[in-house]
């Protein structure tokens, strides 16, 4: 499965960035440890979603084994970008691990597709903040939280 970004800019971006614990890493490798052993309270507010979406036919999954965002299709994967997403029918949105300067940038990119996508946002804001904090806490330490996405415009 390809995919690319839309090409206007998102309409909602959150960044969690920090300096590395491990800076030689690259960004696949940063995506990856971030990811191990996600937090059992994910999975099973997955599981919840996954049943509350399902008369919306939102899409609930993906085949294969891992965690869901390791199934994603990759948009870039170079040593100081990695990116993937999926669009869907109600929102688009990608996830970037990049890395400058010694800290890595964690960034959750929407783009809305239909007016459930704004409604879906605000539902799971509070778990996607979370979640994206526990998971780059893995790499890097101290964090903080940006608004936006801090390499807009920039090319991978």
């Amino acid at each position: 499965m390809s995919f690319a970004r839309p090409a206007r800019a998102p309409d909602w971006a959150d960044t969690v960035a920090g300096p590395l614990r491990q800076p030689e890493m690259p960004a696949r490798a940063l995506f990856h440890a971030a990811l191990a052993r996600p937090p059992l309270w994910l999975g099973a507010a997955m599981v919840l979603r996954n049943i509350l979406v399902a008369p919306l036919r939102l899409r609930r999954g993906l085949h294969g084994g891992g965690h869901f965002l390791e199934r994603l299709p990759v948009i870039a994967d170079g040593p100081v970008h990695f990116e993937t997403g999926l669009p869907d029918r109600h929102l688009t949105f990608t996830l970037a691990v990049r890395k400058r300067a010694g800290e890595v940038f964690v960034t959750t990119s929407i783009w809305f597709n239909a007016w459930t996508g704004r409604v879906y946002l605000r539902l799971i804001m509070p778990g996607h903040i979370l979640a994206t904090r526990q998971m780059t806490a893995r790499v890097a330490h101290p964090l903080r939280r940006m608004n936006g996405d801090p390499f807009e415009g920039e090319t991978a």
